[in-house]
């Protein structure tokens, strides 16, 4: 174990404690996020809402390790966001897919295994993985087509794909589908839930949209901005115990107000 890798709880896939993150812009500071705190369990699927400018994305680089914090302690998985990131445990897509134009469906979710070193054993199981995960995103039959003859859906199905190609326990997501027509995200919303059931992967997933968060979180964190902070959570894995939570149910519909209240506080705290 290297320095700075302590163990945190079992149950803990992600604790962040009094993070803030500082730039320096023309000889001034910036203070992005401030003194943020909080824990994400393993398997869970937690979702990020707050106004443009809030910090949310660069939460997600902190805990990826795209981006140390200067204050405060980022622990994952029991361990350095470091160690994590060098141990592949952590994939990220972003809202544009980034594919590689001159390579097809499979040869890019192949891709990590092929560069940056990979550490893990190259079995015949780890080879066949780019295949079985393009099936299990719904591209079975579509391994050689070209990003060009794909939709902007199917690409950032081959982003996911290309995510969690080396297995990682935690999958971080930056408004993956904010650039995709309505009918289009809520279908790939279902395919979201459906791949984090089947692979139990922890899921922190940024967002603008509050039904989108909604629907696929077990918690939603509210943040506000000027600096970025979280200012509510709210926790819907009572709720969706319970039974069926569909776009078209009354207490969906609740929820989705409640947030946009809590959305509008935060906002209007800002501008006070």
């Amino acid at each position: 174990m290297n320095p700075g890798d302590t163990v945190i709880e079992a149950s803990k896939a992600v604790a962040l404690k009094n993070v803030g993150v500082t730039f320096e812009r023309d000889g001034a500071s910036f203070t992005a996020i401030n003194d943020v705190s909080l824990d994400v369990g393993i398997r869970e699927f937690v979702t990020i809402i707050g106004p443009s400018g809030c910090g949310k994305s660069t939460l997600l680089r902190v805990v990826s390790d795209l981006l140390p914090s200067n204050h405060g302690t980022a622990e994952v998985l029991g361990g350095t966001a470091e160690a994590a990131r060098t141990r592949r445990d952590i994939g990220f897509v972003f809202q544009d897919a980034t594919l590689l134009p001159w390579r097809t469906a499979l040869e890019n979710v192949a891709l990590p295994l092929e560069v940056g070193g990979e550490t893990r054993p190259k079995s015949a199981a780890t080879r066949s993985e780019p295949q079985r995960l393009l099936t299990l995103v719904g591209l079975s039959g579509r391994e050689d087509a070209m990003p060009r003859e794909l939709s902007g859906g199917m690409r950032q199905r081959v982003a996911i794909a290309r995510a969690l190609v080396g297995n990682p326990r935690i999958l971080l997501m930056d408004e993956p589908f904010g650039a995709l027509d309505e009918i289009t995200r809520d279908r790939l919303n279902e395919e979201l839930l459906r791949i984090w059931q089947e692979t139990g992967t922890t899921i922190i997933f940024v967002t603008h949209s509050l039904t989108e968060a909604a629907y696929l979180g077990q918690r939603v964190v509210v943040m506000a901005a000027n600096p970025g902070r979280i200012v509510d959570v709210m926790d819907l894995r009572a709720v969706k115990s319970q039974g069926p939570f569909t776009r078209d149910d009354s207490l969906f519909t609740e929820t989705v107000s409640r947030l946009r209240v809590l959305l509008s506080e935060a906002e209007d705290g800002v501008r006070a």
